[in-house]
């Protein structure tokens, strides 16, 4: 049967040498143009293998092809066994193009499980060496949504696409940035930090060099104001983020987060924490929410000094946003030491 004949054509992989081309017996393999890599814990893939042997029907003939092999490791015997064997007989083309100006998008990166490939100027990609099944492939480039599409290949014609990327909308350039912190019953007061670029800032106890340090302990700066009440464990605290004096943008830089558990009982991974974010807007479609994780707990004391640090904000010469969530924690920060990492 056709899949035995696959298989033994497997199990010469079992003999292979160091060799760039081994001989064994009738057989003949080149690995002069094959590569591998592990694709989970017990197996890996070794694609473009030549493998040339009599066939099965007719010993006096020779027939070669190149493979793609699959082995699972047996770890008690320490072998690896071909468990799937893929002719690489099939191919596909692709033009990429910008959806609605229709010109070809150079660089995209064009992924398969099998090989990584990239658009030249004409937008255009050809892979060669695929096996004939349905395989499925992801299209990404900076400044677009990305797209995946799932092909059916076979070895008697190359397989043709036409594919499409739909630019990402531009982000707005913010002019104001709201944050509050919130949070549950215990522990009884948290407080919100925010550190940011402030060019010349000298270093003290309580900021880093060229950064500025919003809490309760210096509540403004050129570009950001903390508001809290004059008592403890009043929520929400908030801090507003504006452009610096005379200027129509944010300061371009790293704003970091930070939820300080000052006082009370409790773990804050657990204190119902949420720090909310509007940019440019109190509607619903520019509002971003945040919590704490809830993994990672055993990390925190579960008493005053644990913090958690949130997200980045980053602010680019174009004062426009972005948003990375952190969720990262630590323990024993005094406040005026809280930092970015």
């Amino acid at each position: 049967m056709k899949y035995k004949y696959y298989l033994h054509r497997g199990s010469l992989l079992l003999l292979l040498c160091l060799a760039p081309f081994t001989l064994i017996a009738d057989n003949y393999i080149d690995l002069k143009h094959s590569h591998g890599f592990g694709i989970d814990t017990h197996k890996l893939r070794l694609n473009n293998v030549y493998i040339e042997t009599p066939h099965p029907e007719n010993p006096e003939e020779k027939t070669g092809a190149h493979y793609n092999v699959t082995f699972e490791i047996d770890f008690e015997s320490l072998h690896l066994i071909p468990v799937q064997v893929d002719e690489t007989c099939a191919s596909m083309e692709f033009v990429v193009k910008h959806e609605f100006e229709g010109y070809p998008i150079e660089f995209v990166n064009i992924n398969t499980e099998y090989q990584f490939q990239q658009t030249n100027r004409d937008g255009f990609v050809r892979f060669e060496g695929l096996p004939p099944r349905n395989v499925k492939v992801r299209f990404e480039h900076e400044g677009f949504n990305y797209f995946e599409r799932e092909v059916e290949l076979n070895c008697q014609h190359t397989v043709f696409n036409e594919i499409k990327l739909q630019p990402l909308p531009p982000k707005p350039v913010a002019k104001h940035i709201h944050i509050e912190l919130n949070w549950g019953e215990e522990p009884r007061d948290l407080d919100v930090h925010l550190t940011g670029p402030a060019p010349g800032l000298e270093a003290s106890y309580k900021n880093a060099h060229d950064r500025f340090h919003l809490y309760f302990g210096s509540e403004s700066s050129d570009v950001a104001r903390l508001t809290i009440d004059q008592f403890s464990n009043t929520k929400p605290e908030v801090i507003d983020i504006y452009p610096p004096p005379e200027h129509d943008k944010l300061r371009a830089g790293r704003y970091c987060l930070i939820a300080h558990h000052f006082n009370g009982a409790g773990n804050l991974a657990h204190s119902g924490a949420q720090v909310s974010v509007w940019i440019d807007s109190e509607h619903e479609t520019n509002h971003y929410t945040y919590m704490p994780p809830p993994a990672n707990d055993e990390q925190l004391n579960g008493e005053n000094d644990d913090v958690w640090y949130a997200i980045d904000l980053h602010v680019n010469e174009h004062g426009q946003v972005d948003i990375i969530p952190i969720h990262t924690y630590n323990k024993q920060v005094n406040p005026n030491v809280v930092r970015c990492h």
